[in-house]
């Protein structure tokens, strides 16, 4: 373009001056070109931005590792795996009740000679016991409202054990302690537990301590003991201060050792033993296949014996399921003791 610009001053010039003096000859296209090429800058190198401002190189694909995960697959999907609370002490919470270190179906012994095998109109019997109350009156009451007579087993040195133990002997339920024995797990036990390293006079002190914490106690049930119960002293010396205090005694059955029945009839204490475990699982389902259970032993055998806890769950089925269980099912709910025969339980 300049190159142009200069032939055409020259020829202005020419113009004006010398008309004779001959033109400069029109560069060609190819001229032209050249000089205007050579008058560009030079071309410079593309540049890399990132790489300027940071110069690590940039994989294409950032590989993730996925640690494995310790639990099975299957476990993953279970609520109680992916949502495991943290245990709350009763302290924190009157309502919260403690479930059992140990709550698995033991096959109970057969009936022994202190159990009534029919009742009224040789009707099935079949007797609840409702164990870990006295963290919270409205579960408890909620017991006592039942339509039917379930006893309630209250452990001691709980917040509500006195007013519920009161409560419930003015509504004719039947009222037991809920004594907290050593498990093989090494799980608390609450306030008031026996232990196998106590000697004879702990034992007994805190036994006293125990049955003497409310009023109305008609017998007595364990609460966990998978050790203790198969420990004979400790269950000697246990039968013998119920002996003399003419109380009755159901075994949980948490072992399958348990020696508790044994030395409850070496005694001549009254006694019976759990069958069935109504809410190890609280699902609607596992609920009605317990309680179906519970009414098919005491069908075959006369009566059965049947515990549960005080779960929203738990009460929620039973308020269902006892109302008109005699008229439907043909089986009858009675109290603890009307399971006990008419042996005195001072002598």
């Amino acid at each position: 373009m300049r190159l142009a610009l200069v032939w055409l001053l020259a020829i202005m010039l020419a113009a004006c001056g010398d008309t004779d003096a001959p033109l400069p000859a029109e560069p060609s296209p190819d001229d032209v070109a050249e000089r205007i090429e050579r008058l560009q800058p030079p071309a410079l190198p593309a540049l890399d931005w990132k790489r300027l401002i940071d110069p690590t190189p940039i994989p294409r694909a950032i590989p993730q590792t996925i640690p494995a995960s310790p639990v099975p697959g299957s476990l993953l999907l279970r609520p109680e795996v992916r949502y495991a609370p943290r245990p709350v002490s009763p302290a924190e919470s009157p309502e919260l009740v403690e479930t059992p270190a140990l709550n698995v179906e033991v096959p109970a012994s057969r009936p022994i000679s202190s159990v009534r095998h029919r009742g009224e109109a040789d009707l099935p019997l079949l007797a609840i016991i409702i164990d870990d109350v006295g963290h919270g009156l409205s579960q408890g009451r909620r017991i006592i409202a039942l339509p039917a007579p379930v006893a309630l087993a209250i452990l001691p040195h709980t917040l509500a054990a006195r007013q519920l133990a009161e409560e419930a002997r003015q509504a004719g339920r039947t009222v037991m302690l809920h004594l907290p024995m050593e498990n093989q797990g090494g799980t608390s036990i609450g306030p008031g537990g026996l232990y196998a390293h106590m000697s004879q006079a702990e034992f007994q002190r805190v036994l006293n301590e125990n049955l003497d914490s409310f009023q109305g106690i008609q017998g007595v049930n364990n609460h966990m003991g998978s050790l203790l119960t198969t420990l004979r002293p400790q269950m000697d010396w246990l039968m013998q201060e119920l002996k003399m205090r003419g109380l009755f005694f159901v075994d949980s059955r948490t072992s399958a050792q348990t020696q508790a029945a044994g030395a409850a009839a070496a005694r001549g204490l009254p006694h019976l033993s759990r069958h069935v475990f109504l809410d190890n699982l609280r699902t609607p389902d596992h609920l009605n296949r317990s309680f179906d259970e519970a009414v098919r032993r005491a069908r075959k055998e006369g009566y059965a014996v049947m515990i549960g806890h005080p779960y929203p769950e738990t009460l929620a089925f039973l308020e269902r399921r006892l109302s008109g269980l005699e008229e439907r099912e043909g089986v009858r709910v009675v109290p603890v003791e009307t399971l006990l025969d008419g042996q005195s339980r001072s002598d």
